[in-house]
């Protein structure tokens, strides 16, 4: 009879110690925070890497992992990997929160962005070079913590030497907003709470849109929205419209309804 997997692997050897709110500054001075788990004990050790907005003390809560669709407190606890596993195997764990969210400096730039694949690379080899680490470097996580290890990935960090990619999409435009051209009321969700739950915990959060386009472009693709008909019957999208800072993301989706450089910058193909 096959062993039970957990028979197969490493033993917990290691007590857990803690550093709260770390703040590693990337390349263009910004300070992002990070909370690290380690061994508590003498040596170096290889590191997972997690990042997300979802504001890291949330990976922390007292509840244990729930049954994700089968408990009706699931809250996405334990997606950045459990630090009470990980840690007391020999690894060090670190969770960080992205540019612009939780603790962290900076202006959030919304989702899966080539800068955070940027600051990843950063985070990585600030991580290679303590005196805790080993030198190997992975990264871990699933959902944005997945697609944000395939950004970083991309940037190719010298000391990244595996990721794990799990339940993510890679096409933000066909995966995310536009199913089939159909706008995906889903990250309306994300944003201000996954349907009820926590969701991301962005500050200083701006429409793309409203930065970048000229004001003649963002107003005429803001009018044509508004026309839309499978908006302006849709009481809650046409109420977003009128008010982009009540959700920012979701509203340069609305305002982006083909593919394109919008889209790119956030796909990980």
């Amino acid at each position: 009879m096959a062993k039970n997997w957990r028979e197969l692997i490493s033993k917990p050897k290691y007590k857990i110690k803690e550093q709260m709110d770390v703040f590693v500054k990337v390349r263009d001075g910004v300070r992002l925070a990070v909370n690290i788990f380690r061994p508590d004990a003498p040596g170096k050790y290889p590191a997972l890497l997690a990042m997300s907005p979802y504001g890291k003390d949330e990976q922390m809560y007292h509840l244990p992992p729930q049954p994700l669709n089968k408990s009706a407190i699931w809250d996405g606890n334990i997606e950045a990997g459990d630090s009470s596993q990980l840690v007391p195997r020999g690894y060090v764990h670190i969770v960080a929160d992205v540019r612009g969210s939780g603790h962290s400096e900076g202006e959030y730039l919304g989702s899966y962005t080539t800068q955070e694949g940027r600051d990843g690379y950063d985070l990585i080899e600030w991580i290679a070079k303590q005196p805790w680490c080993d030198g190997n470097v992975g990264m871990v996580g699933y959902s944005y913590y997945a697609k944000v290890q395939s950004k970083v990935a991309a940037e190719q960090p010298p000391h990244l030497k595996a990721i794990f990619v799990s339940h993510v999409e890679t096409d933000n435009y066909r995966d995310t907003c536009y199913h089939g051209g159909v706008l995906s009321l889903f990250p309306y969700g994300i944003w201000d709470g996954r349907n009820g739950t926590s969701g991301y915990a962005p500050k200083n959060a701006k429409s793309v849109m409203e930065q970048t386009l000229t004001k003649k472009e963002f107003e005429r693709r803001w009018q044509e929205r508004l026309n839309d008909p499978d908006i302006k019957y849709y009481p809650n999208i046409y109420h977003l419209l009128n008010y982009p800072y009540k959700n920012p993301r979701f509203f340069d989706f609305v305002m982006n309804p083909y593919d394109g450089p919008f889209y790119w910058d956030r796909s990980v193909y």
